[in-house]
């Protein structure tokens, strides 16, 4: 029985008409820290070309900050991301402190590192623990948030608040380390340290979450400068 002759593949692939698909993904709500919108294309369901833009929402805080002096703008900076609010406000004081060519006192930079490197390792923690849990893994980010906790009492220790701290002061910070911070340091680290190994563990040795998350989302040199991506 004689059968139709069949057409060349690449004729099939020429004559079918596709069409890529862009779709608009955010920008987050307001409410959220880090806002960000993603702008795909898509050619059914492979991303075919990803826009990322990164994190620019007006809520009135620059107009409020207007408004008032230097030292009323600081608790805004707390809010500009309630997970490292501590290097919010040292970003702003900073800023000020360049322009008015103040020298802080050396024990009060220190003080500052220690809160910033609190305030980091909070947000890593943070979204460290976001990611398992966009993967389905709650276990994980329990581990995450639980360490986080005790970061916020470090901190609560240090300045007397847990999220919103205004603790960073134009050409210092609000007052010197309290008497107990060491002791409640050396307590709360060991703590800490061991919910990190179990989140590691948890994660790297999860064959599911490491294909899933290894090679994707590689941040180039040049890119880690531009946006002043650390940790």
């Amino acid at each position: 029985m004689a059968t139709a002759p069949q057409p060349p593949e690449d004729d099939l692939e020429r004559d079918l008409h596709t069409e890529h698909q862009i779709l608009n993904m955010g920008p987050s709500h307001p409410a959220t820290h880090g806002t960000v919108k993603f702008v795909v294309e898509l050619d059914g369901e492979t991303i075919i070309d990803l826009d990322v833009q990164v994190g620019y929402l007006h809520r009135g805080f620059e107009k409020e900050c207007e408004s008032g002096s230097w030292y009323q703008a600081i608790p805004y900076t707390d809010r500009l991301t309630y997970t490292s609010a501590m290097l919010c406000n040292v970003g702003f004081c900073m800023a000020v402190e360049k322009l008015l060519e103040l020298e802080t006192p050396e024990r009060c930079q220190w003080l500052r590192v220690l809160a910033g490197e609190i305030s980091r390792v909070s947000d890593h923690l943070t979204r460290c623990g976001a990611a398992a849990l966009e993967l389905q893994a709650m276990t994980p980010f329990l581990y995450g948030i639980e360490a986080r906790e005790l970061t916020y009492d470090l901190t609560e220790l240090l300045c007397g608040a847990r999220v919103t701290t205004n603790y960073i002061r134009i050409g210092g910070v609000k007052h010197d380390m309290p008497r107990d911070f060491p002791n409640g340091a050396r307590e709360l680290i060991p703590k800490i340290r061991t919910l990190i190994g179990d989140y590691g563990a948890v994660v790297t040795q999860n064959r599911i979450f490491v294909d899933r998350l290894k090679g994707t989302g590689v941040i180039s040199k040049k890119d880690c400068i531009d946006y002043a991506v650390t940790g």
